[in-house]
């Protein structure tokens, strides 16, 4: 899904001028997030699986933190290399 995202960028970044709107329709966005999605389904349900599974049963409830939490701490990874990129790109830009 990023390397899909990072193709499509590049298009728009070739397409854009300072006066004009980008003629690109939304339609771009949808490989990457159509990617991203069954890959997100899969990731969950398979850490799902796994700490149910694998956890004894007395611990199935801490296995079920541990998979959330895996799920919030990529969301801020997530968003601290949004954060990176778009300060680094504003400054070079």
């Amino acid at each position: 899904a990023m390397v899909v995202a990072a193709l499509v960028e590049t298009e728009r970044l070739q397409t854009a001028r300072d006066d004009v709107t980008v003629l690109m329709s939304v339609w771009w966005l949808v490989p990457q997030y159509v990617i991203y999605g069954v890959a997100d389904v899969f990731i969950m349900v398979g850490l799902q699986e796994f700490f149910y599974d694998q956890v004894p049963s007395e611990l199935r409830t801490i296995g079920m933190a541990l998979n959330l939490s895996i799920h919030g701490v990529g969301n801020f990874l997530s968003s601290f290399m949004i954060s990176v990129i778009d300060r680094v790109t504003s400054q070079y830009g």
